[in-house]
């Protein structure tokens, strides 16, 4: 929490190492999928990759792994990937992650989807509210010094 609060107050990152490393975790993750989509030349290795990516988002959504599950949402939602044709499949394989990040009634969804899961979880952080969002008995937290329960 230390670090969250620092972060808030001034964005050094050298003074917020675990924030700055959770950060360029989803940052890779999410370069490497879109990346991985883009190589793909054939539109047909393409879908087969796209495809591959919704299932690994299946397994990571059952082990509570918000984090990189929507760092490879954020691949599939950028411009470069987004445009790009897709089969039906992907569109309504899109769909739950979608539905699980939508910003109504104040993300909503990804808050219940966070209060219920049980431990371990790796939650997903936007602007300040990692920690902040779940509960605190149900969510393992990674950066260094927090004083949430595990």
């Amino acid at each position: 929490v230390r670090e969250m609060l620092l972060w808030a107050e001034e964005q050094i990152e050298e003074k917020n190492p675990s924030l700055t490393a959770f950060t360029a975790h989803f940052n890779n993750v999410s370069g490497w999928c879109r990346t991985r989509l883009i190589e793909s030349k054939d539109p047909k290795e393409r879908e087969k990759v796209a495809l591959k990516l919704l299932k690994v988002m299946k397994h990571l959504r059952l082990m509570n792994n918000f984090n990189s599950y929507l760092a490879i949402l954020s691949a599939m939602d950028s411009a470069a990937i987004s445009r790009l044709d897709w089969s039906d499949d992907v569109i309504k394989g899109l769909d739950e992650p979608h539905a699980l990040i939508d910003n109504a009634s104040s993300f909503k969804a990804y808050r219940t989807a966070l209060r219920e899961a049980k431990p371990p979880c790796i939650p997903y952080m936007y602007g300040n509210t990692f920690c902040l969002l779940g509960r605190f008995d149900r969510c393992v937290c990674i950066i260094e010094g927090c004083s949430c329960k595990t």
